[in-house]
């Protein structure tokens, strides 16, 4: 419904004078007066962020668009929304309160759910509203994303023998550690991390690994958008840190809950805290090997959610997530058959953690096919003999 109200013009006055108007004075138009729309109101502002919700929900861009400013079209053109989507998949709206401003504006403030197989996923966002050229729209705003957790790392000192030590403010608490490598016979190491609560005193934590190659402090944030503060430890279980083990704390003051252990191989940035589709809570995500083509491990996400309290491996669940990599890693084809190295080191990491996706949207088998499309006949028995490999180490616990 249109929001603005025009005022009727006013008659045109030809020479006769309408007594109950008061006599229209000389012959000829009357001046017209201007007269804006009135402002938007809290209720009519709410329609319209939920009418937004609504398009993008359904997949209709275009009519989503439509219902924001020129202005804010031209700097957010639809064709960046792909890479780019201004809010994230399948959420709809909760209004979190409404205010009316200045010049005619509405802010209003939403929480963004998206509801799954492990519970519910947010984000918070304000989102202003008026009237403009006549009409209502969208004229700012939008979901914010989360917090970025602190990485840890970023801020440790290591030495070149592999010592490290650091010192971190994680919200009201302060995390001290130290790792000495190469400490004891057998080259483990002998780890140390001390959290002291804002009074002061000393958190409990549980003792470390009786054996390793060394744990550290990772990353620390609001993980659960309870407004608490979580802690990750992360303990190398191999002397050349190819297997990690993260344990997930959440911190109190009289002591820690673990809440999550996470492994992953290889890639030393995991495992680590991600806010999957840009909502809370933030998932662990961790790394495994699919698949090995002779150039390296062929290494594919493992995504674990928060599922009663506990963060559990729920991979299958991200569907939007796994659907955007495959649409990712097949973006160009050409690629694979244009580069100076066999077909197996271009083509294999992308061809294979499609099949992985593929594979966790239960769809492998038609996964395949549409990878056999995009590639040289001759290059499909290399495939089909690849997949049956992925399939093998996916069937592993």
């Amino acid at each position: 419904m249109r929001m603005g109200v025009l005022r009727l013009r006013v008659a045109v006055c030809a020479g006769l004078c309408l007594m109950a108007l008061g006599g229209c004075g000389k012959a000829g138009p009357t001046k017209q007066r201007a007269v804006s729309a009135p402002p938007m109101t809290a209720a009519e502002a709410e329609s319209l962020v939920q009418a937004y919700f609504t398009a993008m929900a359904a997949g209709k861009d275009a009519n989503a668009a439509q219902l924001w400013s020129a202005t804010w079209q031209r700097a957010n053109p639809i064709s960046g929304w792909a890479a780019h989507p201004p809010l994230p998949p399948g959420v709809q709206p909760e209004f979190q309160g409404t205010t009316e401003g200045n010049g005619g504006t509405v802010t209003v403030a939403v929480r963004a759910v998206a509801s799954g197989p492990f519970g519910s996923r947010w984000a918070t966002g304000t989102f202003t509203a008026g009237i403009v050229d006549g009409s209502p729209r969208l004229i700012g705003g939008g979901v914010h994303p989360p917090v970025t957790p602190q990485n840890l790392q970023t801020i440790a000192t290591t030495n070149p023998a592999g010592d490290q030590t650091g010192d971190a403010q994680c919200g009201p608490y302060t995390v001290k550690w130290s790792m000495r490598a190469d400490a004891t016979a057998g080259g483990g190491a002998i780890s140390s991390v001390t959290v002291t609560a804002a009074d002061g005193h000393v958190v409990p934590m549980p003792a470390m690994p009786g054996f390793s190659f060394g744990t550290v402090p990772t990353f620390c944030g609001d993980f659960l958008g309870n407004g608490g503060m979580d802690l990750v430890l992360t303990t190398a279980t191999t002397s050349a840190h190819y297997y990690r083990q993260a344990a997930v704390y959440a911190l109190a003051e009289n002591g820690v809950q673990l809440i999550g252990q996470v492994p992953s191989v290889e890639d030393a940035r995991y495992p680590r805290p991600v806010a999957e589709d840009g909502l809370m809570p933030y998932a662990m995500v961790g790394m495994r090997e699919i698949d090995d083509v002779g150039y390296g491990p062929i290494l594919a996400p493992v995504i674990w959610a928060v599922s009663g309290g506990i963060y559990q491996r729920e991979t299958p669940a991200f569907t939007h997530v796994l659907r955007e990599d495959i649409a990712q890693r097949l973006a160009d084809p050409e690629a694979w058959t244009h580069c100076a190295q066999t077909f197996a080191a271009c083509a294999g990491p992308d061809l294979l953690v499609a099949y992985y996706d593929y594979t966790n949207l239960g769809d492998p088998a038609a996964g395949l096919s549409q990878l056999d499309a995009l590639i040289p006949a001759g290059e499909r028995p290399w495939l089909a003999g690849q997949a049956h490999v992925v399939d093998m180490n996916l069937a592993l616990p």
